[in-house]
């Protein structure tokens, strides 16, 4: 079982991570608004779907971050090939 801590920092960091999380969780999980609405708000939910919100909640967060790592290698190639050129000059 999850404790309320834990799952704060799930939620907290879900926050950081996505603009719109109840829009986000809803969107790719069965559940209702309404249970991602108290899921959110640490309110109590049952255990097969608090588990199956935490570990979407997890895959979220994990998908967004290697995503935003992608984007900023491109980014830093993108810039080295522009650098590149002019350093042989």
């Amino acid at each position: 079982m999850y404790t309320k801590e834990v799952r704060k920092q799930f939620i907290d960091r879900l926050k950081e991570t996505i603009d719109d999380p109840i829009k986000e969780l809803t969107r790719t999980s069965n559940f209702s608004r309404s249970t991602i609405n108290k899921f959110m708000a640490l309110k109590t939910v049952r255990p097969s779907t608090l588990d199956s919100l935490m570990q979407l909640t997890h895959n979220l967060i994990v998908e967004k971050n290697k995503s935003r790592k992608e984007l900023i290698a491109a980014h830093n190639r993108l810039f080295q090939e522009e650098v590149a050129p002019d350093q042989k000059d």
